[in-house]
């Protein structure tokens, strides 16, 4: 069974540091900081948005808005096949971060998220 999303200390998420550390430690080395393509500093209130895939891999962090106790939802979707569903996390309280493969979309509501994406492979020589 694949694991797609994980937990995260409250501090982490607000620490760029130990949030990466704990990006490299579950999703592993492509998202070392210097592989890195773009990392969002600001949390992004999303009520109900469908965000378009990305040609490289991407972390998702995400939380309940400040006014909820629970989130919404994050729904990760086949980039190929918008029907199935790679990974959902719903009504979860705290902070979590989640991995979108390559070329995947994916569902926000009532959530907060902050993006990571890593360069394309072919990129990764240019450190």
């Amino acid at each position: 069974m694949n694991v797609w999303y994980y937990p995260l200390p409250a501090l982490a998420a607000e620490n760029q540091t130990s949030l990466m550390d704990n990006i490299l430690e579950k999703f592993g080395i492509e998202f070392k900081e210097s592989r890195l393509e773009s990392f969002d500093e600001n949390w992004t209130y999303c009520y109900s948005k469908m965000v378009e895939g990305y040609q490289n891999k991407r972390v998702v962090i995400f939380r309940p808005a400040p006014s909820d106790k629970w989130l919404g939802c994050i729904r990760a979707r086949n980039g190929s096949n918008f029907k199935e569903i790679i990974w959902d996390a719903v009504n979860l309280e705290n902070i979590y971060m989640g991995l979108l493969p390559a070329n995947c979309p994916f569902e926000a509501m009532l959530v907060e998220i902050k993006l990571v994406t890593a360069k394309a492979a072919g990129d990764l020589g240019k450190e």
